[in-house]
């Protein structure tokens, strides 16, 4: 999930852009749209009307200053509100908040939190962010595409060889050998093979990836697999292998809808 954000905080005004998923938009959390990433003619309608709207935004903001937050895995933000407030975050996965309003950022994602003080509540979007990206992420979020269509999703963004029930995607960067795609009717499974050499700062750089995005759940030394729980919102499993193939050592992680 390579996202570009953009955010107008004064405004509350949040594009998320994704090279999967287009432009989502919202303005104060109150109203969102989806916009293909051919339209970039939104983005500069934004830009125009910002200065604008960031006038009459700001006496609203009585609970909190913040309309969006933007963290890496692992850090951590002090919300600052005005007078005894609540706090409650949608996905616990992707971060979590405790009642004195410091938000600990757990996995890579997006969620809304709620901050209330008496009978008003504040909305904030939080985004989280990866600090290794190896590949991009599986499209996962569409699990019952055919083999059309992984092909025509990946078509021109990188080198790719497809059979009758796989499609396999050449990133050739940051030692990623590929990533294959196993489709029958849907896709049944997605593969990647990562070279390492048995080089300790690329496994720990691995490990990284993979844990900053899901939650091991379960190791077994003997058989050197590692499985992992994408989360409430994802719903699919991730499980790696540490092995050596012919003298180079590799591991092999695969994703199951």
């Amino acid at each position: 999930m390579n996202n570009i954000v953009y955010l107008c905080k004064h405004i509350g005004i949040h594009i998320v852009y994704s090279w999967q998923k287009g432009i989502n938009i919202s303005i104060n959390n109150l109203s969102f749209m989806r916009v293909k990433p051919c339209n970039y003619l939104w983005l500069i309608a934004i830009c125009v009307i910002t200065p604008f709207l960031s006038a009459c935004s700001d006496d609203d903001d009585k609970i909190i200053g913040e309309k969006s937050i933007i963290l890496n895995v692992g850090d951590t933000y002090k919300v600052k509100a005005s007078g005894s407030a609540s706090y409650a975050v949608q996905h616990q996965f992707v971060a979590s908040v405790n009642q004195q309003g410091e938000v600990t950022a757990n996995h890579v994602g997006e969620t809304v939190m709620a901050v209330s003080v008496g009978n008003e509540t504040a909305y904030c979007g939080i985004l989280v962010s990866p600090r290794h990206n190896l590949w991009p992420t599986p499209v996962m979020d569409s699990p019952n595409y055919t083999i059309g269509q992984v092909k025509q999703y990946f078509n021109g963004k990188y080198p790719m060889s497809a059979t009758s029930n796989t499609v396999t995607i050449n990133p050739q960067k940051n030692n990623v050998e590929y990533i294959r795609y196993y489709v029958l009717k849907r896709i049944d499974s997605i593969e990647v093979k990562y070279v390492h050499n048995e080089n300790a700062k690329l496994i720990s750089t691995l490990d990284d990836y993979l844990t900053e995005r899901y939650d091991k759940v379960k190791e077994n030394e003997e058989q050197n697999l590692t499985i992992y729980d994408a989360g409430p919102i994802n719903k699919y499993a991730v499980k790696w292998w540490l092995y050596a193939d012919d003298n180079k050592a590799k591991s092999i992680i695969r994703y199951y809808p």
